[in-house]
């Protein structure tokens, strides 16, 4: 099996179950200890898990945020689960604000199965899915939802959609 399907598989297992081992981890995919070691150690230095004595597991919680990537895929399934179940509660025709997370982000795309609605968000990933643009809010601070490299998406789309 290629690296990065090799790797894909481990983060997927992280995500899945929590902690993995590395004996695991040999067993379903037929590779050496060093090469499973190897990749642990890859994808802790990208950090995409939490690597451990005799295996590894999700990152930790901590003050700073983890990547936009990391964010989307952790948990992915379930915040898939969860977005089917959410949209079943919304009717055609709906007014509703989607705030930031990638969770919501999961709940805009399953969004697009209903027709009509009203989707009020300061989420630019929600808006590029969902087609509709309503920004609520000023920027506060540097890591605002409007700040940086987002002030630049909405420059770019108002551009785009007034021209």
């Amino acid at each position: 099996m290629r690296q990065h399907l090799r790797q894909d598989h481990i983060l997927e297992l992280v995500d899945n179950q929590g902690f993995v081992s590395i004996d695991e981890l040999v067993e379903s995919l037929r590779v050496t200890p060093q090469t499973i070691r190897r990749d642990l150690n890859q994808l802790a230095e990208r950090n995409l898990i939490s690597r451990h004595h005799g295996g590894a597991g999700p990152l930790e919680s901590s003050t700073e945020n983890t990547s936009y990537t990391t964010r989307v895929r952790y948990g992915s399934k379930a915040k898939q689960r969860i977005a089917a179940r959410v949209v079943q509660d919304i009717p055609d025709g709906a007014s509703i604000f989607v705030n930031i997370g990638t969770t919501t982000e999961a709940v805009a795309r399953e969004l697009l199965q209903r027709k009509n609605l009203s989707v009020i968000t300061n989420n630019l990933h929600v808006a590029a899915n969902t087609c509709s643009l309503r920004l609520t809010g000023k920027a506060t601070h540097r890591r605002s939802p409007c700040a940086g490299h987002t002030r630049r998406c909405i420059d770019i789309y108002q551009y785009r959609h007034n021209n």
